[in-house]
This record gives structure tokens, C-alpha cells and sequence, in this order.
């Protein structure tokens, strides 16, 4: 019984980092954390996620500023294999499409986004089976690769290098997530800090802390299990800057803090789960850019080891 939950519960310590602020600073792909379901078990997994701001746009001379509205739809496969008990590897393939409306005009662009490969370490595993307690510790690296669409070619509408399918460069991504359980109820967190590159000597990305905690009950029948997660997201980017024009771009950086709720079902081998986060406080790009609401939807397939 406890193993059976204790697994289910790794199915869910997801960072969550497709419902964070992609227009500031970290381009429509952000490394971080991704599902773990099963400690016993690899998994095939698909998700989508959406996200929507507005931005207003620093005017030049004595112009008025003028707002523009930006949407983000991703859809991402992404798959874990793990050779032995302590060892994870997690690899997200994404897809991005971005929905942009500025001063009547609508654009819309999409492209591959940048894959990331995380290695996973479990450091901690300590399981009481007569106490119903579980409480592990898992540390990761994340690479991201420069495989996303960056080179947009002739636009209409401008995009900063922040908001484009892929970023054109390396980042290295630290992850620790922590898990306490008590019976039906436990408590998550989750904390991931990327260092981000640059592209040549032409832009340098800025990096990016995030920290989840949640908490969550956990209810089971004979064939039916669910999980229902609450919780706060804390983001703080650092702003890009432009080496050519030796300027922070000033739709980068920021801070926002997101109270998460974040259901999953499990049945058999699947896992269904969805995510909605919607900011109480947020400075983003020094109060020029507002996120209104980012959600996402996914299902994951275990494949038992044998």
C-alpha cells in the first residue's frame, strides 16, 4: 500500500515551470523540473500548456506607450528512463506557438523549442512502512540545448529575444525537490536555479530561481487514486542584456508569486494531471509586461521495468 502511494506520489513533484513567466527572460522554453511518476517505473509522457500577457511598450521620444497581447500554446513530449533505483534520465522534446496582437495587427509564429536533458539523483530515501512515512530528496542537472527556432526571418511584428521558440543558446539548470508524506497528506517543494548563455557576444540571457512548495491529499479507492495539490510559485528573473547596444532589454526580469492548484488521477499505468496559476504580485520587466493566467493540461503512461 505505501509503496504503491509513495510511487504515485513522485508522480507529481513537477517544478511546474510551464506555467511561469516565459516573456521575461528565459524565451518560451524554460529547463526545470518534469514529471517523476513512479520510482519503480519509466514513462512516455504528453503535455500542453498555456500561458497570456499583455505588454506595455516603452515609447520613443514624446510618443504615447502603446499595449500589445502575447499568448503562448506549448506542446511537449517528454519521456524518462531510469537504469537504476537512485538514477533518472528526463528528456523534453517542445513545440511552441506564439499568438502576438500589437496596434491591430495579429502575427503568429511556431517552431521546435530548445530539448533538455536532465540528469536525477535520488539522495534521500527513507521509507517507514509501519508509520505510513515517506521523505526522499532528489537532486538534478538539466542542459538545455540550442535546438529551438531562433532565427525568426522577416517578421511583421518585432520579438524580443526573450519571446521566441528558442533561445540559441546553453543553459545549465540546478534542481532540489523535497518530499515529506504522513500518511494521506505531504508537503512538496521544489526549488530549480538556471544559469543562462549567451548568444556569441550579441545577448546574454539572464538567470532565472524558482521555488514551489505545495501541499497535498492524496485519496484511494480499489482502482482509483487522486491527488489534489496546493500551493505557491515564487519566480525572480534577472534581466538580458544587450551587448551591442550595452542595455538591459527592458521586457526582461522580474518577480511573481502564483498560488498553484494542481490535480492528478491515476488510473493503472496513466497519470492525468492539469495545472492552473494565476499571479497575486508580480513586477515583471519593471511592471511592463502583466501575465493573467497559465495553465496546463498532460498525461503520462508508465511502462513497468521488468
Amino acid at each position: 500500500m505505501i509503496k504503491s502511494i509513495y510511487s504515485l506520489l513522485i508522480g507529481v513533484t513537477s517544478a511546474c515551470f510551464a506555467l511561469s513567466c516565459d516573456v521575461c527572460g528565459t524565451a518560451v522554453s524554460i529547463p526545470g523540473s518534469d514529471a517523476l511518476p513512479g520510482i519503480y517505473s519509466n514513462y512516455l509522457g504528453l503535455h500542453g500548456s498555456f500561458r497570456r500577457f499583455e505588454t506595455r511598450h516603452i515609447p520613443l521620444l514624446n510618443e504615447p506607450s502603446w499595449l500589445s497581447q502575447e499568448s503562448f500554446s506549448s506542446m511537449e513530449l517528454h519521456g524518462r528512463y531510469s537504469p537504476i533505483r537512485r538514477l533518472q534520465f528526463i528528456a523534453n522534446i517542445p513545440i511552441h506557438h506564439i499568438d502576438k496582437t500589437e496596434q491591430g495587427i495579429r502575427e503568429q509564429i511556431a517552431g521546435i523549442g530548445d530539448i533538455s536533458i536532465r540528469t536525477n539523483f535520488l539522495l534521500v530515501d527513507k521509507v517507514d512502512e509501519q508509520a505510513k512515512k515517506v521523505v526522499n530528496l532528489f537532486g538534478g542537472v538539466t542542459v538545455k540545448l540550442p535546438t529551438g527556432k531562433y532565427d525568426l526571418g522577416p517578421t511583421t511584428l518585432y520579438y524580443p529575444e526573450n519571446i521566441r521558440p528558442g533561445t540559441g543558446t546553453f543553459d545549465f539548470s540546478f534542481h532540489l525537490d523535497f518530499i515529506l508524506r504522513h500518511s494521506t497528506w505531504g508537503l512538496v517543494m521544489n526549488q530549480a536555479y538556471s544559469l543562462r548563455g549567451s548568444q556569441s557576444n550579441f545577448y546574454q540571457f539572464g538567470d532565472i530561481f524558482q521555488q514551489t512548495v505545495t501541499g497535498f491529499y492524496f485519496h484511494e479507492t480499489s482502482k482509483h487514486q487522486l491527488m489534489i495539490e496546493l500551493g505557491l510559485q515564487n519566480l525572480w528573473m534577472n534581466k538580458d542584456w544587450d551587448r551591442i547596444a550595452s542595455i538591459n532589454n527592458p521586457y526582461s526580469g522580474g518577480v511573481s508569486i502564483a498560488p498553484l492548484i494542481r490535480p492528478s488521477y491515476f488510473y493503472q499505468e496513466w497519470i492525468f494531471n492539469a495545472a492552473l496559476s494565476m499571479p497575486i504580485y508580480q513586477n515583471l520587466a519593471d511592471n511592463n509586461v502583466r501575465q493573467f493566467f497559465a495553465w496546463r493540461l498532460g498525461a503520462i503512461f508508465q511502462i513497468k521495468n521488468k
